[in-house]
């Protein structure tokens, strides 16, 4: 990016909300016992993954659990995958005294999108206007693995970003 005195280098900061971007963690299951009904685990699964991705206007297709033992113990766990749109993304499953969490251990971005809410972050924190390309359509990327986007700035010149998914935060920085 082309910087004088009067503005501002690129500099690693924390990206709090990009649109685009879900997690699923910590929802109780209508299950009472860890003795799983596969059929009704994945059709809650479909429905509460649906609605937290309405909001990208995405919604599942359909959840994939492998059958396990007729009973699962508290404690242990087990993956299923979310078909989202040809995408898979990862929800493992744990049995509790009381039921069935699970917790999505995959982050979904709408990029077109993300990249333009991205976008307006990076120039409030650098001071000056940036457009950001990260390509097009759905990424899934597992929590903690990073993407590469390209900035753009006023002037033409170009910076690749880095984004690292984390739920409780995107975390963006200049990689060159």
């Amino acid at each position: 990016m082309h910087t004088t005195n009067s503005r501002k280098k690129f500099v690693t900061a924390a990206f709090v909300a990009i649109a685009g971007a879900v997690a699923l963690t910590g929802c109780q299951s209508p299950f009472s016992s860890a003795e799983p009904d596969y059929e009704a685990l994945e059709s809650y699964i479909t429905d509460e993954i649906s609605d937290d991705y309405s909001q990208i206007g995405r919604q599942a297709s359909g959840v994939d659990c492998p059958r396990q033992a007729d009973t699962v113990t508290s404690g242990e766990s087990f993956l299923c995958t979310v078909d989202l749109d040809g995408h898979g993304v990862r929800v493992e499953v744990t049995a509790k005294d009381e039921g069935l969490d699970f917790n999505t251990l995959d982050m979904v971005y709408d990029l077109g999108p993300a990249a333009e809410a991205m976008a307006v972050e990076i120039s409030n924190a650098v001071e000056f206007p940036v457009t950001l390309s990260c390509g097009d359509g759905l990424k899934v990327v597992p929590i903690g693995d990073s993407f590469e986007c390209t900035a753009t700035d006023e002037h033409g010149d170009t910076r690749t970003i880095r984004i690292t998914a984390d739920p409780d935060g995107e975390f963006w920085e200049v990689l060159d």
